[in-house]
């Protein structure tokens, strides 16, 4: 399932798990990143622009190849554990957020000129949201199975993914009131580990 699954991203891109979505988001990053420089926009901008990039991943990993997949008898008819089955089907949409982010951020780390170390924690707490997403992506598929409601399981998807991101995030808040200036960048890192967890027990 893997290997099918690179092989269709090579045919898509030859960049493998960079293509018309990840560009489109660098270019909006890399405009977003010289307008905070230019403006000397406020620490605040930076969380609400990664709240934004999330925001968008959540449509792309629910609605993408994962869903599709699961959605297919044959992925059922393979001989194996259904957890093996289904990791092997979700190791590029695991993937897939962790070169986004790597790629996003970057570049708003050059446009900006924000510190790096930050951005590199961005581009984290984006591939450990891209997780729970995946695992979100199996349960609800679990639960609903081949309803055909699209929009009332997206609805489900954003009201469960608040359920399972609110302790993440009020542990980020937290982080923030009690770390000192000199840490700051490590706000995210509680928000990182949180969905983690969270998409293990998901899985």
């Amino acid at each position: 399932i893997f290997y099918r699954h690179l092989l269709e991203h090579k045919r898509k891109s030859r960049l493998m798990f960079i293509d018309g979505y990840t560009v489109f988001m660098m270019i909006l990053f890399a405009v977003v990143g010289y307008n905070f420089r230019v403006k000397e926009a406020p620490e605040a901008a930076y969380y609400g622009v990664l709240s934004v990039a999330i925001y968008f991943q959540y449509f792309m990993t629910v609605m993408g190849k994962l869903r599709q997949e699961l959605a297919k008898p044959y992925i059922y008819l393979i001989p194996d554990s259904s957890l093996s089955k289904v990791f092997a089907a979700s190791i590029t949409s695991l993937i897939k957020p962790a070169v986004d982010g790597c790629c996003i951020f970057a570049v708003l780390a050059v446009a900006s000129g924000n510190n790096i170390m930050e951005c590199v924690f961005f581009a984290l707490a984006y591939a450990a949201s891209g997780a729970v997403f995946v695992g979100m992506t199996i349960l609800y598929q679990r639960v609903l199975g081949g309803q055909p409601m699209i929009v009332a399981k997206v609805f489900i998807g954003m009201g469960l993914s608040l359920l399972i991101m609110g302790p993440s995030v009020g542990a980020s808040v937290v982080a923030a009131i009690l770390l000192p200036d000199s840490l700051r960048f490590l706000c995210t890192l509680p928000y990182t580990v949180c969905c983690i967890l969270f998409a293990v027990v998901l899985f």
